[in-house]
Formats: C-alpha cells, structure tokens, sequence
C-alpha cells in the first residue's frame, strides 16, 4: 500500500487570515510577515504590526488610527484603505536620509553621503525587527552615475552586515536574523523630492493611499544650507530660484506643497545643513519645515561642522595621496575624487565652534536652544 501524505499549504480569506496550516506545522509569521498574536482572538486570527494588533478576519485595526484626524473620510480602523491588494502596511512608518550630493564648495566630496551611511546604520538600530521601511534618497547635483553605484554598494554592505547578526527573541527563547527593508531612489529636482515625501513616488504629489497608511516618523536631511534659501544641495553650482521643479534647493516654495498629513504623529527631522535655524525676517528653515511637516526639527543657527566626522583611524584613501597625486587627480580624474573619498563616518556633523546653537521646534513652535 502506498502512503501518502497531503500537504495542504496555506489558505487566505480576502483579508489574509490563514484558515488552514502546511502539515500540520504552525507558523510564526504570516500576513505581511508579521508576528501571529494567537493569545488575543485565537490562531491565526490576529496579528502584531508593533503599533496595533490587526484582526484579519474583519480587515481592521484593533485601535484607532492616530492621524484619524487627518483623514475623516475614512473608518479610523480600516486596513489600508480596504484596498488589500494594491497596499501593504509594515508597520504604518517610514524613515528617510537625504544625501544632497556632492559637495562641490570643500575638500570632502563624499561627505554628505558618508554622514548619510553613518544615519542608515542608526536608523537600523532604531527598527530593529519592525519592518520599518528606510528610504536613501540622493539628490544627484555634483555625481555620475559610478558615484551612485558605489553609494549603493555601501548600503549593500551595510544591509548586509545588519542581516548577518544574530538576535535574541525574548519571546521565543531563540536566536534569529532580522531583514531589512531599505532603498535608494534618485532625485533630480525639488519636485521630485517633496512628490516622495508626499505619496512615496515621484512622480505624484497626492496623499494616496500608501503613504497615509505608512506616514513618515523620521527624516535627516545632509547638504548644504543658506540663510533664507533653505536646504541646498546643489551650491554653489545651482542657485537657489522661484521656480518649483529647476532644481533640487528645498526652499519656502518647496515646503508648501508638503502635505503634513504625510508624516506621522511623533515625526522627527533632522537637518544637518548649516543654517538651517538662522532666522532671516523672522523665521528660518527648521522653522518652516516644523510649520509645514507637524514634525519635531532640529537644525543649528550658523555653521554646521563636517570636520570632526572622521576618527585617525578611518583616513579615506584620498588623504593618503601625496600632493602631486592629488593635483594628478584634479586634473586627469575629477570624477574619481568622490569615489576615494566615500566611507561610513564616525560621527554625524553638529555646530561649528564658533556658533554651536541647536534649536529644536515641534509644531512650528521653539521648545530648545543648546549651546
């Protein structure tokens, strides 16, 4: 007699709740990858988005949305908008790094985009196992396309590195890896920049969908800033102009096609841009942006130092050229001084000595000034 065994694997309702396990096994994860709460609504009927427990069954949260609000059209509890096939929501939060380029106007070519590896690493500390999404994106004012494959291989490594470590369940009592979900995208103009902030794509400027349902809780911006002209990655080369959409500078007129509905309750930004709280006419850019956002900013009044970023130990290869490399270099392969340069900081940039105040606003409203 032959014996068979069936192997039924699992079985979705519409809003993704397993009816049926494979041989009798029991799964850990399932809807979206996140965690079963099998205690609360029993197996297989509920699950932990860290945030708020999901009733599949029904297709809705088990506790109100914190930007209902924002949103009065909608059930506070429904699942990404009732549209399960087009959504997905990790855990309702993104997180964003803006690198502004190259830095054309000092010696460190690559500094911003070293600042913003040193970032990604923080950013993954602060997820852990949540399924946060952390987006990369580079403002392409001063770089070639190598200069962005070789970003791109940093993150590779960093990603890497992260999902090579082993990590301690307490609930399980077990060792586990944790994925990452992180990704790079390009932008070209300031358009495209706020269009990402507004709808996670870049070519839209619409609240939609995917964005409400995974709103932004943090954001750190690395470039260059000017006094009443706001983050710009592209000085000294591009100068800052009315003109929404000619050029990657996020200005006043860029802020106000920021939907604040776009970024979580909570968020917080950093601006690591010289600047960026220096009041000109009353008001400044981390102002402004706290205005527009809802968002807790910081940003220093003055200067902001890169210098110190590096420890002895962590000279990128163009330091150790000699003089009459480097003049070799600048001559033959300009484009190439970048690459040298690139590396994970040791530290991130904070205010220069000679005017270190970093204010602090939440809601358009200063709460701190260090000295």
């Amino acid at each position: 007699m032959l014996n068979t065994q069936l192997k039924i694997q699992p079985k979705y309702t519409l809003f993704k709740a397993t009816i049926c396990s494979a041989n009798g096994k029991r799964y850990r994860y399932g809807f979206n990858g996140k965690e079963k709460d099998n205690e609360t609504y029993g197996e297989g009927n509920a699950y932990d988005f860290g945030a708020r427990i999901y009733d599949s069954r029904l297709g809705r949260w088990m506790a109100c949305d914190p930007l209902y609000i924002k949103y009065p059209h909608e059930s506070t509890y429904c699942y990404v908008g009732n549209q399960v096939f087009v959504f997905i929501d990790p855990n309702g939060k993104e997180k964003i790094i803006v690198i502004g380029g190259a830095d054309d106007a000092g010696d460190d070519e690559a500094k911003f985009a070293n600042a913003g590896l040193l970032q990604l690493k923080n950013y993954i500390n602060d997820v852990r196992n949540s399924g946060e999404k952390i987006t990369i994106i580079i403002a392409t004012d001063g770089l070639t396309a190598e200069n962005i494959q070789n970003i791109q291989y940093e993150i590779d490594l960093i990603k890497f590195e992260a999902e090579s470590k082993f990590h301690y369940n307490d609930e399980t009592k077990q060792m586990e890896f944790w994925n990452y979900n992180i990704n790079l995208t390009t932008v070209s103009t300031d358009k495209e920049m706020v269009n990402y902030f507004n709808s996670g794509n870049k070519s839209s400027d619409e609240l939609n969908e995917f964005r409400k349902a995974d709103p932004i809780s943090g954001m750190t911006l690395f470039g260059h800033g000017l006094v009443g002209k706001g983050f710009t990655p592209g000085y000294p080369n591009t100068k800052e102009t009315s003109t929404y959409g000619t050029n990657n500078n996020i200005g006043a007129t860029d802020l106000s096609h920021i939907k604040k509905g776009a970024f979580s309750s909570g968020a917080q930004i950093g601006i690591y841009s010289c600047n960026a709280a220096t009041t000109s006419n009353g008001t400044n850019f981390a102002l402004e942006m706290s205005k527009a956002t809802g968002a807790t900013v910081f940003g220093w009044a003055g200067k902001t130092s890169y210098a110190h970023m590096y420890n002895p130990s962590n000279l990128s290869t163009w330091s150790n050229l000699s003089m009459p490399e480097k003049a070799g270099a600048f001559l033959f392969f300009s484009d190439q001084i970048f690459n040298l340069q690139l590396r994970i900081s040791d530290n991130l940039p904070k205010g220069d000595e000679s005017n270190p105040r970093k204010v602090t606003y939440s809601n358009g409203k200063e709460t701190t000034d260090e000295k």
